[in-house]
């Protein structure tokens, strides 16, 4: 290789050297968040249909009949929607020896009526067991919170790297990197079997309280040259 080619492929390196300094200097991390309270609007209840005995067939036949009288009565409540689980047989042992089995199968209910689902579930008590009612913010709602979220989120994104520039004396600043997350805290109040149970058939009073909706940014600032550093 002649000596021009040499020093020609050297400057070349060298520049490429200093714009990879460049790229990574003065480099801030920063994270923000916003949050709000969203009022739960969808309900879900989990209701079981439990059988017990020595013949297995006539435990699911029992059980078919109870599930279709639910289901028939579910047909009564607009605006609630059902979804049958799945069908479970276990063997019941004594001290080492079968003695009966015992057949389950669940039921699970959600609406945004909360006063119609819980009139369905005291109907339903008659004959079901009722093992879990929750609630939740619906998708609708929470997409809906999180897009204002992400505005109030950005904002003090900003205000968080115009504080580290005015600070640090940069002449300004730029996103390198930009990360959006939303979560929520997961479904609101949720009312076991034992709770349900006490109240016999009567429709439970019920509330569905409230989530948190949050939307977390995260990213990387370069602060850029022109302010008056110390």
């Amino acid at each position: 290789m002649s000596m021009r080619w040499f020093l020609l492929l050297l400057v070349m390196m060298t520049g490429v050297a200093a714009a990879d300094d460049e790229a990574v200097f003065d480099r801030v991390s920063l994270q923000a968040e916003a949050s709000r309270e969203v009022e739960n609007d969808r309900m879900r209840a989990v209701l079981a249909v439990q059988e017990e005995g020595s013949d297995p067939a006539r435990l699911a036949e029992r059980i078919n009949q109870t599930m279709r009288w639910a289901l028939e009565r579910l047909e009564n409540f607009e605006g609630v929607t059902g979804e049958t689980g799945g069908y479970r047989t276990q063997p019941v042992y004594q001290k080492g020896t079968l003695t009966h089995w015992r057949a389950v199968q669940s039921l699970q209910l959600e609406s945004d009526n909360f006063t119609a689902l819980s009139s369905l579930v005291g109907q339903l008590q008659e004959r079901i067991q009722v093992q879990s009612m929750g609630f939740e913010v619906s998708e609708e709602t929470r997409r809906a919170a999180e897009n204002e979220l992400i505005d109030d989120a950005l904002n003090a994104f900003k205000i968080r790297a115009e504080r580290v520039r005015k600070n640090l004396g940069a002449g300004g600043w730029r996103i390198v990197q930009l990360n959006i997350n939303t979560r929520g805290n997961g479904p609101g109040p949720v009312y076991r079997m034992e709770a349900m149970a006490e109240r016999a058939a009567a429709p439970p009073a019920v509330k569905g309280g409230e989530s948190t909706v949050s939307v977390t940014i995260s990213g990387t600032v370069q602060l850029l040259p022109g302010g008056d550093r110390d």
